[in-house]
């Protein structure tokens, strides 16, 4: 059984002027993302995630980057 979460990400605002490029390809890079979509308001990013353990590992994958402000 697998658990599905979504993550509304902040992005630091130096990747916000280059298109999230970067950003895109690091998610991407992430087995767990199933999703992306860029939202506007108080985030920048809504992340799709399912996962078979707990969600403490993807979240923390997630704040490891640098172009992340918060979750």
């Amino acid at each position: 059984m697998t658990t599905k979460a979504y993550f509304m990400i902040n992005a630091v605002e130096r990747f916000c002027q280059n298109g999230y490029q970067d950003v895109l390809r690091d998610l991407e890079a992430i087995p767990e993302v199933k999703s992306v979509e860029r939202v506007s308001g108080a985030c920048d990013l809504l992340v799709k995630v399912e996962i078979p353990i707990r969600m403490v590992f993807v979240a923390n994958k997630l704040m490891a980057k640098e172009w992340v402000k918060s979750l």
